[in-house]
């Protein structure tokens, strides 16, 4: 065997070690989701409590540091459709429309079957409003409020989330905690708002 030839196969089995160990230790993993469940709206000072409906649908990055930790950012899109079956204020239900941008920290904790385990999981979701929904009177009495937005276009939320991970499947329950009093007043109308839900979700990893 000459030593162009043992070289090669050095050269070979070098890489091969690095490109396993690459392999083993992952470092980026990409997850494409869709959740939904029950939209929870307060109202601190007039002592209210709504709900509705929320879905979401996105795309998340995760950046693995550890075996056990990571940090998972991305883009989302969510609706929350609030007083489906009671609508009040303007007299129709009330549809918001969101673009999400999550920064979550990870725990994965092992479960006895190799490759499955345990996520919890914390951090803020940043949401920006992309559809608003306005006041839209017709009895002639709120008339200087129609056509003016019902909510701020900026919200800030806590989610936490727990789920079960296999290779490339993740179910599990998250929540939004929204932070940030989101109700635009106008006059006649007063009082804090605050958007939150709670939703099992469903998402594929690879």
């Amino acid at each position: 065997m000459n030593t162009l030839t043992k070289l090669i196969i050095a050269v070979a089995i070098s890489l091969g070690s690095v490109l396993s160990a690459q392999a083993q230790e992952k470092t980026w993993e990409h997850s494409i989701y869709v959740s939904a469940g029950p939209l929870i709206i307060t109202d601190i000072e007039d002592s209210f409590c709504g709900h509705g409906l929320t879905i979401k649908a996105g795309y998340g990055i995760n950046r693995y540091f550890s075996e056990y930790l990571s940090v998972m950012s991305g883009l989302a899109w969510h609706k929350d459709m609030e007083d489906l079956f009671s609508p009040k204020d303007g007299g129709s239900s009330d549809w918001f429309e969101f673009l999400d941008i999550p920064v979550i920290f990870q725990a994965h904790l092992n479960d006895d079957v190799e490759g499955n385990k345990w996520m919890l999981g914390i951090g803020p979701v940043f949401s920006r409003c992309i559809q608003n929904d306005k006041y839209d009177f017709d009895d002639g009495l709120h008339h200087q409020s129609t056509g003016l937005k019902k909510i701020k276009d900026l919200n800030i939320s806590i989610m936490p989330m727990v789920a079960y991970e296999t290779k490339h499947l993740r179910i599990g329950i998250d929540g939004n905690i929204g932070l940030r009093n989101v109700k635009l007043t106008h006059g006649e109308f007063s009082g804090k708002k605050h958007l939150h839900n709670i939703c099992a979700s469903f998402g594929v990893k690879f």
